[in-house]
Formats: structure tokens, sequence, C-alpha cells
């Protein structure tokens, strides 16, 4: 049988591998939206603030500190949140793999 901390981490990974594809496809259907509003728009230059829409004033990174508050880094740009998002997906998907090994393996273990 899997241990409730095997699943509970199973759950957290893909919880958080969800939560990188809902915000990278809301980010590319602004993105997209912005890209349709400024052909319309040919003539007026497009404000570097609006550019991104919603993301326009940047992202935020939260960075937990010792003790209950956390810190906040603000406007980051959308092209660093989005590298930090791939990275993010690439370790959480290495880390499924391992605890595919680990939930195998005390599935076996059960058995006998």
């Amino acid at each position: 049988m899997i241990t409730k901390e095997t699943a509970r981490q199973i759950y957290n990974a893909w919880q958080q591998l969800e939560a990188i594809d809902e915000t990278e496809a809301d980010m590319k259907k602004e993105i997209e939206r912005i890209r349709k509003e400024a052909e319309k728009e040919l003539t007026k230059p497009i404000p570097e603030s609006q550019w991104y829409g919603s993301y326009g004033s940047g992202m935020q990174l939260g960075l937990p500190t010792s003790g209950c508050a956390s810190m906040r880094i603000f406007n980051i740009s959308p092209e660093i949140g989005i590298k930090i998002m791939d990275e993010q997906r690439a370790a959480l998907q290495e880390r499924l793999m391992k605890l595919e090994g680990i939930a195998r393996l005390e599935l076996n273990t059960s058995d006998l």
C-alpha cells in the first residue's frame, strides 16, 4: 500500500503542474488578446506597462522565510516568470519519476 506521505507528495506535485499549465495558458491568451488589439490600432504606440495586459505590471514571487512571515519580489517580467515556471515543471516531473519508484516499492513490499 502506498503511504499517505507518498500520496500527498504525488498529489502536491500534480497540483503544482496543473497550476503552472493554467498560468501559462492564461498568459498566452492575454498576450494574444493584446496583440489583436495592437493590430487594430497600428497607429498608436502600445505602452510597455500594458503589453501583457493583466501581466503588464509584472509577476510576484513569494519566498518563504523563517517564522510566519514571507517575502515577495514584485514586478518580475513575464519572460522570467515563464522561465521559472518551465524550470519548476522540469523539477516536478523529475520528482514525480522518483515518487513513482517509491510508490512501486511501497506497493511491492505491501504484498509480502
